[in-house]
């Protein structure tokens, strides 16, 4: 799982090391989970050439929202891109707390 760019710094790999990460991915046959929270979502490929992660490879899983790419904090909503059919196997579980920062013991999975 990697933050792209990186929170806090909003810091990017260069592509060099994101496509490194693809490719153990690819080899070992693992998820290659990327935050892309913080990307311009109007703006599918971001100033460094590296793709979006669904796009990178087939067992990509690109994670984003709209409260921080467009200061949108009041609007809750986020999405998971991806190719293969791990959503459809329940993960992750949806949040329904329509708060920003909510206590700890809400925090926790059931």
């Amino acid at each position: 799982m990697v933050n792209e760019p990186h929170n806090p710094t909003g810091a990017l790999s260069d592509r060099a090391t994101f496509d490194r990460l693809v490719e153990l991915a690819a080899e070992s046959g693992a998820h290659f989970v990327v935050d892309e929270v913080l990307t311009d979502s109007s703006n599918s490929t971001p100033p460094t050439g590296c793709l979006p992660a669904a796009d990178a490879l087939e067992t990509g899983v690109s994670i984003g929202v709209m409260s921080k790419s467009f200061a949108l904090a009041v609007l809750r909503i986020g999405w998971i891109a991806t190719r293969t059919a791990i959503c459809s196997r329940g993960w992750p579980r949806s949040r329904t707390t329509p708060t920003i920062c909510s206590s700890a013991p809400a925090e926790v999975w059931r």
